[in-house]
This record gives C-alpha cells, sequence and structure tokens, in this order.
C-alpha cells in the first residue's frame, strides 16, 4: 500500500478503476469553496504529473459533501458513507472515506480539508500501466489522524527562505497531511517578518532579506488552502540578539547588540524584563502580530535563558541589571533561582498579553518554569529526559514532540539517524511516558 501516511482503515479489492477521455471530477453545485478548490487542485496535479486533462464539471445529482471522478454521472458508491463519517468522527474536520471500483472514485468528507487530504490519498494511489494508462486501484479507505498537531518547522531566522520555496514545502507537506507550519522567523541572527510599528526591525536586523507583511498574508493564505497553519515563532526572552540590535531599549543596559553569526546556541544575553519599554514593545509587537498571523497560537521560544545557553550557575545580563535586580529582590530570589524565576514572570505575562489578543501560549518546554502556566499553553519538547516530559503531561499540557536526541527529529542532523520505518515502528514518546500519557 503506497499511502503515506497508513489510512486508519484500507481493504483493497480488484474492481479498479481505469481513466479516459471521458473522465470527469464532479463536484456538488452547492460545494463550499474549500471543497471546489480541492476539486480544481486534483485537476491541476494530474494534469501535472501525468500531462492528462481531467476537468472538473458542477453536478446537482451529486450529494453535498462528496467529490466524484468518473466517467458517467454520479453513482452511489457505498451508500451511508457519509453518515459513517458523521458518526465516527474522531478525527473531526479531517476524516475521510474514498471508495474506488470499476465505475470510479467516490471521496467524501465532512470538512473541506478532509476533502484536500482525500486528494492527496488518490493522487498517491494513481497508477500508469504500459505503455500509458491510468488507473486506481479498488479500494475502500476511511482516514482520520492519530495526532491533531503534525507539523513541520522552518528556520528562515538563520538561513533566509524564499516564499517560493516555502510554497514547495508546504505543497509537499500537505502530500503528507502535515497540518502545522512553525516558522521560526526570530532570533540572535535576524528579524525576518516586516513590523509597521518597529520598521527598525528590518532595517537593522534583517541582514537586507524579509518576509513584507503583504507576502506573509499571500503565504497564510496559500498554506490555509491546503489545510496548512502557519503558527510563527518570536524568540525572547533569549535567542534575541537581533532585536536588541534594532531596538538597543530591549538590553538592560541599553547596549546596541551585534548580530550573531553563529548559527546555533546564544550569546548568553536576554532582553530586559523589568523595562517599561520592554513591555511597552511586547504587548504593540505581539498585538501586531496577532493581526496578521490568524492560527491561534504565538510562539515565543523561551529556551535556554540564562548564562551560556541556559546554565544558571553563569552570569547573564539580569546579574548585573539593577532593575531587575530589584525586581527579584522583592521575591526573595538569588543565585541559580534568578533566570528561572525571571523567566517565569516574563512567559507569564506573555502569556496574559496574548490572551487578551485572543491567541495561546506555545513555547520550548523551558515555558513549564512557570508554576502557574495556563494549562492551554502548548508545549513544545526538544531536549528533557522522558521524567521530565512525562512530569509536563502529568501537569496537564498538551505536547509537541520534537526531541534533538531520542527519536532525532531534527532534519538538519544526519540522515542516517532518521527513516520512515524509525517513525512508524515507535510511538515517538520516550520509555519514561506510559500509555496512558499521551503528547498532542
Amino acid at each position: 500500500m503506497n499511502i503515506l501516511p497508513r489510512p486508519v482503515q484500507c481493504q483493497s479489492h480488484h474492481e479498479a478503476f481505469y481513466f479516459s477521455e471521458q473522465t470527469h471530477i464532479r463536484c456538488p453545485m452547492a460545494a463550499s469553496e474549500g471543497i471546489r478548490f480541492a476539486a480544481h487542485r486534483l485537476s491541476e496535479q494530474l494534469d501535472a504529473l501525468y500531462h492528462v486533462s481531467i476537468p472538473v464539471l458542477m453536478d446537482g445529482s451529486l450529494p453535498d459533501h462528496s467529490l466524484f471522478v468518473g466517467d458517467r454521472g454520479y453513482v452511489e458508491l457505498r451508500a451511508g458513507r457519509r453518515q459513517q463519517i458523521g458518526a465516527e468522527r474522531q478525527g473531526g474536520s479531517e476524516e475521510y472515506a474514498l471508495s474506488i471500483d470499476a465505475d470510479g472514485a467516490c471521496l467524501q468528507a465532512c470538512e473541506s480539508v478532509g476533502f484536500y487530504w482525500g486528494v492527496q490519498t488518490l493522487l498517491q494511489l494513481v497508477e500508469v500501466e504500459p505503455p500509458f494508462r491510468l488507473r486506481l486501484p479498488g479500494m475502500e479507505i476511511v482516514d482520520r489522524p492519530r495526532y491533531a498537531y503534525r507539523g513541520l518547522m522552518l528556520d528562515p531566522a538563520r538561513h533566509f527562505l524564499s516564499i517560493d520555496f516555502i510554497k514547495r514545502t508546504i505543497e509537499a507537506m500537505a502530500l503528507c497531511k502535515l497540518n502545522t507550519l512553525h516558522l521560526h522567523l526570530t532570533d540572535d541572527q535576524s528579524v525576518r517578518i516586516e513590523s509597521k510599528a518597529y520598521p527598525e526591525l528590518t532595517r537593522y536586523s534583517s541582514r537586507g532579506v524579509f518576509y513584507p507583511q503583504t507576502e506573509m498574508r499571500e503565504l497564510i493564505a496559500f498554506a490555509a488552502q491546503r489545510g496548512v497553519s502557519i503558527i510563527p515563532e518570536f524568540d525572547m526572552p533569549a535567542h534575541a540578539d537581533a532585536l536588541m540590535h534594532a531596538l538597543p531599549f530591549l538590553h538592560c543596559s541599553g547596549k546596541r547588540l551585534e548580530l550573531r553569526e553563529k548559527r546555533y546556541g546564544n550569546n548568553n544575553t536576554a532582553i530586559c524584563v523589568s523595562k517599561d519599554s520592554t513591555w511597552r514593545f511586547i504587548e504593540t509587537f505581539f498585538a501586531e502580530m496577532a493581526a496578521l498571523f490568524p492560527a491561534p497560537f504565538t510562539h515565543i521560544g523561551s529556551d535556554e535563558v540564562g548564562g551560556a545557553g541556559g546554565n544558571e550557575a553563569k552570569t547573564g545580563p539580569w546579574d548585573f541589571c539593577d532593575t531587575c535586580q530589584a525586581l527579584a529582590s522583592r521575591f526573595g530570589w538569588s543565585g541559580n533561582r534568578l533566570y528561572r524565576e525571571l523567566q517565569s514572570i516574563f512567559v507569564r505575562r506573555v502569556q496574559n498579553i496574548l490572551q487578551g489578543l485572543g491567541k495561546k501560549l506555545m513555547g520550548w518546554e523551558e515555558i513549564t518554569f512557570a508554576a502557574d502556566l495556563s494549562e492551554a499553553a502548548l508545549v513544545q519538547h526538544w531536549s528533557w529526559s522522558g521524567d521530565q516530559l512525562a512530569e509536563i503531561l502529568k501537569r496537564g499540557y498538551p505536547v509537541i514532540l520534537s526531541q534533538l536526541s531520542e527519536h532525532r527529529l531534527y532534519l538538519d542532523y544526519r540522515h542516517e539517524d532518521l527513516s520512515i520505518d524509525c517513525l512508524y515502528s515507535n510511538s515517538l514518546l520516550p520509555a519514561k511516558v506510559s500509555g496512558q500519557e499521551t503528547a498532542l
């Protein structure tokens, strides 16, 4: 079965469908814009891959929530399939059913994204028989996602990626039914998104290349049509040298930092968490970005805060900032607790700002240092132990698995450390996490 990812249910039979010059893609007259888009994308992709013209026809006899590929008018295949989908909606909007026999292929779903995923499955099933005859093998498929969040992260903050490249990546994501693109837009090396409120960010810290808001809006719409949501990451309070290069008032001493050249780690720096000017920036910047990105989550990074990449035993800017020290002394914090507690104050305050903007907080696992972090926060696991991950799950937080070491989900590492067999042969959860605990 050449389908990636594997469907929940799949049964093959011998009644294959063969494309002909009379084959059409039939779409209901009352179809939503999203369903029509899925139908036309199927036509476009068949043309691009196999140089065949399969037109889309609007068919008043076709039941709602259906697409049909065949030579004649709609033949109702496997009656009651739609009711079965509605009754089993464990996968919600992303569930679909695909039935293929000698009459054609009938795709049914509850919402537009389900149709788009079904179209991707149908494309993967197309076979070519010599000399050149397209066929769809007889198949009954019902599919829904195991995980609600199935994502890919790109890091244009460190390595700028063109809009065309990102669009090609989104097309590849959709083929594999990945539904979330995490764009890392700020770090020590650069700021890659235009801010109209703070044009200095791209004037000084973009290295000459960034995404204008008009281009980003078009990219967001492009992704949404293909079932992909774009979540932006604005890294802070650490990994923020580029912010402080453009806006020196964000640094505890008002110093204009240099852009970092090294592509990983951090510079043992962090924005000041005690200045009013810092919070004016955060409130204004996040309000602007919340209006630009419709995704429910905003990623704030918040990893490796403290001396030398999160090592709290080493000193950093907060150790020498009078106002940060005064804030810490109000609570009796000192020594190794200083960075963790100030970071927690920062995370909680940003969380409140985002909630006021209708957004939920997302961050790397270090955000869970904050004892009263909202259970709506989304935690991205990357480096902590299985014991620590199990504790996060026990506290009730949804978790995104992005392990650096145990399962090598960082695609910029050696490819021999990654394989489809490895991904399919384990649940991705560390051994310390029991079957009763689940990640998002």
